[in-house]
């Protein structure tokens, strides 16, 4: 293992290391499209990032769901209290259904399909929020870095609502409340497994 060198290793190729970088082939492209400039030099979280959600940015789809996921769950636990015979900063049932979680008797017998949207954008506790939370910054911000806002838009969306109306239909006979925020991660897990298995 000693004789395997890296191009740019010894001091005679140092020049021609410069030379290479400098055109750019140096750079080496990940697994998911990030592009790592120098291995060595990064640390743990440039890792994560790299390796997970390599086109995240600070104003994005994903990190704006993400926010305001974060925001409605906070004030469901301000305003209906943690429901302490649960899980983990688990929130009431009522309070769920209050702020739009889906009912499946709330909309076959009242009409409220809103429900289909709203309920996308609420977590019912702290475990299912991590990882929600996680996993859209993983799906959504490749989805959006590869196929564009819109379609990412109308996949959280669209694809979310059709999931939230697959659930009522399994679940007609419940009378529980409920989040539909893993239905839109569900759609855009499959929408990238079959855009792969297209290439």
């Amino acid at each position: 293992m000693a004789n395997i060198h890296r191009l740019g290793d010894n001091n005679d190729q140092q020049n021609n290391y410069q030379n290479f970088r400098g055109a750019g082939g140096s750079q080496i492209m990940s697994m998911f499209g990030g592009i790592d400039s120098d291995p060595r030099g990064e640390n743990f979280f440039d890792m994560l990032k790299k390796s997970f959600c390599p086109k995240l940015k600070l104003i994005s789809f994903a990190t704006i769901i993400s926010a305001v996921i974060i925001v409605l769950y906070i004030t469901m636990l301000g305003v209906g209290g943690v429901n302490k015979s649960d899980r983990f900063l688990s929130v009431y049932k009522t309070t769920l259904n209050n702020f739009g979680g889906n009912n499946p008797n709330d909309v076959k017998y009242n009409f409220e399909i809103f429900r289909w949207v709203t309920s996308l954008l609420l977590i019912g506790d702290f475990y299912n929020l991590v990882i929600a939370i996680f996993m859209i910054f993983i799906c959504y911000s490749l989805l959006e870095a590869t196929q564009g806002l819109q379609l990412t838009i109308i996949l959280f969306f669209g694809g979310g609502a059709s999931g939230a109306l697959f659930g009522d239909l399994c679940n007609l006979c419940k009378q529980d409340t409920y989040s539909e925020a893993f239905a839109c991660i569900y759609a855009c897990v499959g929408f990238l497994i079959g855009m792969h298995q297209e290439i």
